[in-house]
């Protein structure tokens, strides 16, 4: 009996994050909660960047990025949205997560070399520019412009964040935190709403 089991363990896994948890809306939401703290992080940066401080950004970010990651790696495996809507927010999600968790044990485990997050910061935040190019060529989304806004001005906080924390100007760390709070604001009026018409359109919803 013990070997079917762990055979279909995985699987019941999966199932049942499939039919209870709204999985793009949450990861939406930890992007907010990842702004959030990376401009915290930067406004530390601005003053006095001590261990301590960063070790307890790089607590947060970790704690945030597990449970990203396995949301992510289960959209992109599962596949649970309508066809290349999987692609675009599956492989994006799983990106942001990797490079999350990567700043987050990073900024715990040697917070001296903080800046050395950058080099998977630019690349991510250059591929998340391109993401959001390709959702509004296509018509992606109810809202193209403003999902493909999310995308371009995540990918810009975050090349200007690679930027800033090698350099620690402010000029540079200033403007992280305007495109991070443009960002913000982008998947927020994706987001909110998201929750109201989700709550409707599964109030009547019963596991088949």
């Amino acid at each position: 009996m013990r070997k079917p089991f762990k055979r279909w363990f995985p699987i019941l896994i999966v199932g049942s994050l499939a039919l209870f948890v709204d999985a793009l809306t949450i990861e939406m939401a930890m992007v907010v909660i990842a702004n959030a703290i990376a401009a915290s992080l930067l406004l530390s940066l601005k003053s006095s960047a001590n261990a301590e401080r960063l070790k307890a950004h790089g607590i947060l970010l970790t704690a945030l990025a597990v449970p990203s990651l396995a949301l992510a790696l289960f959209t992109s495996a599962v596949w649970p949205l309508p066809g290349s809507y999987n692609i675009i927010f599956g492989d994006v999600f799983l990106l942001f997560s990797a490079v999350v968790l990567a700043a987050g044990l990073l900024l715990y485990l040697v917070p001296r070399q903080y800046s050395t997050v950058s080099v998977p910061l630019l690349f991510a935040g250059l591929l998340s520019v391109v993401y959001g190019a390709a959702i509004y060529v296509n018509g992606m989304t109810s809202s193209p412009l403003v999902a493909s806004g999310f995308f371009v001005l995540e990918g810009l906080a975050a090349v200007s964040m690679a930027y800033s924390i090698t350099n620690r100007n402010r000029t540079p760390l200033n403007l992280s935190i305007i495109l991070i709070v443009l960002a913000s604001l982008a998947v927020a009026a994706i987001y909110l709403p998201s929750i109201f018409s989700h709550a409707t359109a599964f109030a009547k919803w019963v596991p088949g």
